[in-house]
């Protein structure tokens, strides 16, 4: 026995061993039997990256959608999972749009793209993995439509597709007049089709295919022509992500190597099999049998029909009738299988969802679930749970159901178990539903009429037809202080305010509250009718706007005066202005507009600071205030400035009193903060009589620009506006704008009129002389408007215009083989601008060819030279680079004897006022001679202008004058005909008269 025991316990131990072996023989095989092999650098990837997000989209089956028990199915989702699993990473998945998991890849909210079609568009922006299935695309239209057939078909036709996929550059690239109707999805690309809001459609074989047949649809619509091209779908991942894109391709090879690929496209599309045909003479005896048991059955059938019949019309009478009655009161039916959760319903349940009843003849518990409002979902549940369970002896729930247009629904559900099994489970529930909407939604407008009445900040108070008052909210007592005891069932006096035949009033009354207290408030009656269109109560409402009204009193006077003196500001003034004015205008008297502003204040203010100049401010106001009867308006402009508009002040000794009591009144001294202050008044006057056509505003201009007038006297005076001075500077403003505009259109010219020494005849050089090419005067001479120039920034502009052109003049003569040295006239506002030496070193420098003596700058002597010694400062850094200088219209002047002295000039012209009537007159002849002596004690060379006629040459060549210019020689000329007179000039044709 211990032998058998031995033996056995052998066996076992030798079978234990051997299986151990075995094990550990298979073990490293199935321990190192790869899923998928991935590198070094792709198992770093994942590590750092997990986990690897695929995004797929909401509708695009059978490829990847979202089920309607809210799950992510699709033959692409199945791979993504697949493949995550063999290569053993941590997958997360979300669904979204088509064009939004576009953007998630490109923004990186996203790792995988599951199911994307290659186009090398896309190729730029995403890198694609290999092929995973072709899907051909092809053009649906509605089955009735026969004239599209093909892609020229769809020209000038609607066409509908997925947003953002292939179909759309596809359709792009045809260069078809196209009218693209952008999808969220090819299902709605479809329902577009057979609603007639596109005309065909153009998308994925399989998936369009797969929705149709879904969804009962194929006979609807029909695929026409061949397919247009073959998507190759695939997956992708945002350019440049190699690692991941390789590790999804070797997914996708272990796919197809071990054949998931191919159970997936089984699984979703399933297998077409070839029919099978029928050898009739196999069955013809059990055809026989049917036949004689067919004929038995109608035998059998003829004997019970009469009962039949019988119970059948009962039946439909009762039928109907139930039929109807629903039908009247709009009764959903509805039956529950348990087991299956299969609802069937009649066609009203449908209807009242928005359905076709065909369409939901038959539906499922998970679809109601889908319906039912999420917030309503749980106590549905249970309260149907709870009479399954045999705990109530009926079920009955009011919830909100989804209406198909997106809308919810009210509805009441009632609803009893009509069979139960041996256990007590129930198997079957009948019940009724009924659209309880507007039952609801009166019942919400109740409830917020009664909040809005109770809880309105405005007070309201209902009236019966009668006026008699019958209710008020707690506004009313808040607002009026009265009790509900106080007014109601007493008549509404507001009612007063609505005529017999209105149904609505609205406007502002003065109301009193209970304790006395007068108030300002916004009342609204309506009427309200019953359906004959009787009143049968009144709505009152009334709305305090007290605060209103002071608010905007606060904005009017922030509106119309200064906060710091509160005195009038602008807008004030104006206003005041404008009805004093209008008054003048219609009365005849007259108005003085007083324009202040304060010498001095501006010390104060840098000195002492903003507040205490605030205080001085305020100090003025009241003064100016104290010194003006009652009829007058005294306002702050701003800053320092003050204007005061008096009234009735008939002659001008009034006015003037006036004005000299507001400047006494501000000279006075103040002491604020320990300092003695003092201040003056600068005041421009403007008077208005009726007669002018002005607006306030130029009226207060009028007194400004006196005011301006007066700080440039001396300060603390006044000075009354010009009217006729205000004109000519107007008209001096306008030609000074005309000739902007002519210097900027070219209208300048240049004359030249030749310089010749009267004893050789040489010509021994010219002087430029401005001219204006006037469009509609002609060519007008300097007088015409050189004058309006003086002392003039734009005299400046003008001086540069005519150096650079008439040295540039000189430069094209000295090409041409003439040397004429030209005198250029500048004026003393242009000589003494600061940057005028450095202006004319530039301007010499840019024409290499001009030498010393060349250019000769031309100074009036009776120009505004203010500092004789600046100028002369200035003529000596121009000579350093080659100006030469003559003092012109010598003589003219009362200063003749000190420029000699200080001005460097190398050149003195006679003013042709000596010359004219130096034959005539004794006086001239003797200044001549004073003129030249000077200039001889000076040595300063001596041109004479005004040299009229031969006899005045040879006068000057007598009195010792070589040089010589004039109408005896040549005019002005311009620049062509210069050259040409130069070389046919000689002293024996020179004339004779002027």
């Amino acid at each position: 026995m211990a032998d058998k025991d031995c033996t056995a316990q052998s066996f076992c131990l030798h079978w234990l061993t051997a299986g151990l072996i075995g094990l550990l023989i298979t073990f490293p095989a199935y321990a190192d039997k790869p899923g998928i092999r991935l590198s070094s650098a792709e198992k770093a990837f994942l590590e750092e990256n997990e986990p690897i997000i695929f995004v797929s989209q909401r509708a695009y089956p059978p490829f990847e959608f979202v089920g309607n028990d809210g799950e992510r199915q699709g033959m692409m989702v199945e791979l993504a999972h697949w493949i995550a699993t063999e290569a053993g990473f941590h997958a997360q998945f979300v669904n979204t749009d088509f064009s939004a998991a576009q953007a998630q890849i490109q923004r990186g909210d996203a790792d995988v793209l599951t199911s994307f079609f290659y186009s090398d568009n896309r190729d730029q922006r995403f890198d694609f993995t290999q092929t995973i299935f072709e899907v051909p695309a092809a053009i649906f239209v509605r089955a009735d439509r026969p004239d599209i057939a093909q892609l020229q078909d769809l020209k000038g036709r609607r066409v509908a597709t997925q947003r953002g996929d292939y179909a759309e550059e596809y359709l792009a690239d045809t260069n078809l007049d196209i009218e693209l109707v952008s999808t969220a999805n090819f299902a709605s690309a479809a329902q577009a089709v057979l609603a007639g809001d596109a005309d065909a459609m153009v998308g994925d074989e399989q998936i369009v295919l797969y929705h149709l047949y879904r969804e009962g649809l194929n006979d609807e619509m029909k695929r026409v022509g061949e397919p247009l091209y073959t998507g190759l779908n695939a997956m992708a991942v945002i350019e440049g992500n190699q690692p991941l894109q390789s590790i999804l391709n070797k997914g996708i090879n272990q796919a197809r190597k071990q054949g998931t690929l191919d159970r997936l496209n089984e699984k979703w599309f399933g297998e077409m099999l070839p029919s099978a045909r029928i050898n009739w003479r196999d069955y013809w005896p059990h055809a026989l049998l049917v036949m004689i048991a067919a004929l038995w059955v109608i035998a059998w059938n003829l004997w019970l029909r009469q009962l039949v019949r019988r119970k059948t019309r009962e039946l439909r009478h009762h039928q109907k009738r139930l039929t109807e009655i629903l039908h009247v009161t709009r009764t959903a039916t509805w039956e529950l299988d348990v087991a299956t959760g299969l609802l069937s319903v009649n066609d009203c349940w449908a209807e009242i969802l928005g359905y076709a009843p065909e369409t939901l003849s038959i539906c499922s518990l998970s679809q109601w679930r889908g319906w039912v409002h999420p917030d309503d979902l749980t106590e549905a549940e249970q309260t149907l749970n709870a009479h399954l369970r045999g705990q109530t002896s009926s079920y009955s729930c009011e919830y909100r159901l989804r209406h198909r247009d997106g809308h919810w629904l009210w509805v009441l559900d009632r609803g009893k178990v009509t069979s139960r099994n041996d256990q007590g489970d129930a198997l079957k529930v009948s019940g009724t539903r009924i659209d309880i909407s507007a039952e609801r939604h009166a019942e919400a407008d109740l409830h917020l009429a009664a909040s809005v009445f109770r809880n309105a900040h405005d007070a309201i108070l209902l009236t019966d037809r009668d006026g008699v008052i019958v209710d008020i909210n707690a506004a009313f007592t808040h607002i009026s202080g009265f009790e509900p005891e106080d007014v109601l069932h007493t008549r509404a006096t507001l009612l007063d305010c609505l005529g017999n035949e209105q149904a609505t009033w609205q406007g502002e009354v003065q109301e009193t509250r209970k304790n006395g207290e007068h108030f300002p408030a916004l009342l609204t009656i309506s009427r309200v009718d019953n359906s004959a269109d009787r009143s049968t109560h009144f709505v009152v409402v009334l709305t305090d706007i007290s605060r209103q009204k002071e608010y905007e009193n606060r904005l009017e006077h922030l509106a119309y005066f200064d906060r710091l003196t509160n005195l009038p500001n602008r807008e004030g003034l104006t206003q005041h202005l404008t009805h004093a004015m209008t008054s003048a205008r219609h009365h005849g008297h007259r108005v003085v507009l007083a324009y202040l502003d304060l010498d001095g204040f501006k010390q104060i203010n840098d000195t002492y600071g903003h507040t205490l100049g605030d205080q001085v401010l305020k100090v003025i106001s009241e003064r100016l205030r104290s010194a003006v009867e009652g009829n007058s308006t005294v306002a702050r402009l701003g800053g320092d400035e003050f204007a005061i508009m008096l009234l009735h002040l008939h002659s001008d000794e009034a006015m003037q009193h006036v004005i000299n009591i507001l400047i006494q009144r501000v000279n006075q001294p103040m002491w604020l903060a320990g300092h003695e202050l003092n201040v003056s008044a600068s005041i421009g006057v403007a008077c208005y009589a009726g007669h002018d056509d002005i607006e306030p505003d130029q009226f207060i201009r009028h007194a400004d620009h006196a005011m301006y007038q007066a700080k440039q006297l001396g300060k603390n005076r006044y000075h009354i506006f010009d009217s006729a001075h205000e004109r000519a500077v107007r008209g001096h403003h306008r030609s000074i704008a005309r000739m902007q505009q002519a210097l900027n259109n070219d209208e300048f010219v240049l004359f030249y009129q030749p310089k010749v020494n009267m004893h050789s005849g040489e010509v021994i050089g010219v002087e430029a002389l401005i001219r204006w090419q006037h469009p509609d005067r002609g060519l007008l001479l300097p007088v015409a408007f050189l004058p309006d120039l003086q002392q003039h920034s734009l005299a400046i502009a003008v001086g540069e215009w005519v150096v650079h052109t008439a040295i540039t003049q000189f430069c094209d003569w000295k090409e041409q083989g003439v040397h004429l040295p030209v005198s250029i006239n500048i004026d003393g506002i242009h000589l003494q601008d600061a940057g005028f030496t450095d202006w004319l070193q530039q301007t010499f420098s840019r024409y290499p060819s001009v030498a010393p003596g060349d250019i000769e700058i031309e100074v009036l002597e009776s120009s505004a030279l203010d500092d004789i010694h600046h100028v002369a400062g200035i003529m000596r850094r121009c000579q350093r680079f080659g100006a030469h200088f003559a003092l012109d219209d010598f003589g003219t002047g009362y200063a003749s004897l000190a420029y000699l002295r200080y001005l460097p000039v190398e050149q003195l012209k006679i003013d042709r006022s000596f010359v004219f009537h130096m034959l005539e007159k004794e006086e001239d002849l003797v200044m001549l001679k004073g003129i030249l002596s000077l200039a001889k004690a000076f040595q300063r060379r001596v041109i004479a202008e005004g040299v009229e006629t031969y006899a005045h040459a040879q006068a000057l060549l007598t009195l010792g004058c070589q040089y010589g210019q004039g109408y005896a020689f040549a005019r002005p000329m311009p620049a062509n005909d210069m050259l040409p007179w130069v070389e046919g000039f000689t002293l024996s044709n020179a004339p004779t008269s002027p």
